[in-house]
């Protein structure tokens, strides 16, 4: 029988998990610390739409109240206003380190309104941006039916779901705020309020599943081995979220209406899939970590 000399080794090649960092985790206090520390492990995703909240941010310094999240806005005064001061703090520090480090070593990746914008893995095809396009005009589409309240905080949840849909095995990285209290909210993440108001339902998973725990225990594996363990003792209460949205890999139709995504071409507009409901059985499943 052969034998592997002593002196071979081989080493097993695996991709990094991808990760969708949700707009109001991204923009609270926790969200730089997390992009620093989770950036060295995970394929860290953003939706295109907080680069236009970052490029303003005299704006939004200004006029607070339009990054507010809606759950924050159901605070009382008081909390609202260390919201609103925390908002404001972060965006002044995204703003010195945006101006201090080049793209490339932000630890992000994101699809931006052309391919020269966007900062996208080697291995990415650029097809993938016509499909997250598509994604992201049909579930605006969908939010518009709704006639429902929204803030400018809307595209970016709009965006990283349609991320998240598009690329496949990736989750969504958010959290659950604490209540009045200081404790941690009952309430599901607001990502996954608004994905409801849109119609995509959001179902907890049991605590006790065994696919969920077999998940968390590698998460928190990861979190550990970067030094996060403190601040989830501290109160950050992290949540995953996974959207299964069934149609989001249906092959695209070739016909004369079938059209080119407008980053490539300033006449054109998204291609859309051949049937126009694209979150049609859409659902979401989330677990605390």
């Amino acid at each position: 029988m052969a034998t592997l000399s002593p002196n071979l080794s081989i080493t097993m090649s695996q991709r990094r998990w991808a990760c969708v960092l949700d707009p109001s985790l991204f923009l609270s206090q926790y969200g730089l610390l997390l992009v620093q520390s989770l950036g060295e492990i995970l394929e860290l995703w953003i939706a295109r739409e907080l680069w236009h909240i970052l490029d303003n941010p005299d704006f939004y310094c200004k006029q607070p109240k339009f990054a507010m999240l809606h759950t924050e806005l159901e605070q009382s005064p008081e909390r609202q206003m260390v919201a609103r001061q925390n908002r404001m703090q972060v965006l002044k520090n995204w703003e010195t380190v945006r101006a201090k480090t080049p793209p490339t070593h932000l630890k992000l990746f994101w699809m931006g309104d052309r391919p020269g914008e966007s900062f996208l893995p080697n291995s990415t095809d650029l097809q993938l941006m016509e499909r997250w396009e598509a994604l992201a005009r049909s579930l605006d589409e969908r939010s518009l039916q709704q006639s429902l309240p929204s803030n400018l905080l809307t595209p970016t949840f709009r965006d990283t779901a349609a991320l998240a849909a598009v690329l496949g095995s990736a989750f969504i990285l958010t959290y659950q705020p604490s209540g009045d209290d200081g404790e941690q909210a009952n309430k599901p993440p607001e990502i996954c309020l608004v994905l409801e108001q849109w119609g995509i339902p959001c179902q907890e998973i049991d605590p006790l599943d065994a696919i969920a725990a077999i998940e968390r225990e590698n998460l928190l594996q990861l979190m550990i081995s970067t030094g996060l363990s403190k601040f989830l003792w501290a109160g950050l209460h992290l949540v995953v979220l996974h959207l299964v949205v069934p149609s989001a890999f249906t092959p695209y139709c070739k016909a004369s209406h079938s059209w080119q995504i407008h980053a490539f071409s300033e006449k054109s507009e998204p291609a859309l899939p051949c049937f126009t409901n694209v979150w049609e059985g859409a659902q979401g499943f989330w677990y605390r970590l």
